[in-house]
């Protein structure tokens, strides 16, 4: 499995607290379970986030998807 397709945690700082999520990245989305919600969002290649299945605000969206970028920055 390529290092880019693993499994990886990030911290996002959400409405007042810490939130560690598990991303997957299999496909195209990335896809995560928070707070019992099913996400998947894909990254649209101009640093702007669409959810593609689940239950968060777009202002959610964009700050997990900023950490998954700062995920890949560290790793590349």
């Amino acid at each position: 499995m390529s290092i880019l397709k693993e499994p990886f945690k990030i911290k996002v700082n959400m409405r007042g607290q810490s939130v560690s999520l598990q991303i997957l990245h299999k496909t195209e989305t990335f896809d995560f379970e928070m707070e019992g919600n099913k996400v998947s969002m894909i990254n649209n290649g101009d640093n702007s986030w669409s959810i593609v299945s689940g239950n968060i605000s777009q202002e959610e969206a964009n700050l997990i998807g900023a950490e998954i970028e700062e995920h890949f920055k560290r790793i590349l």
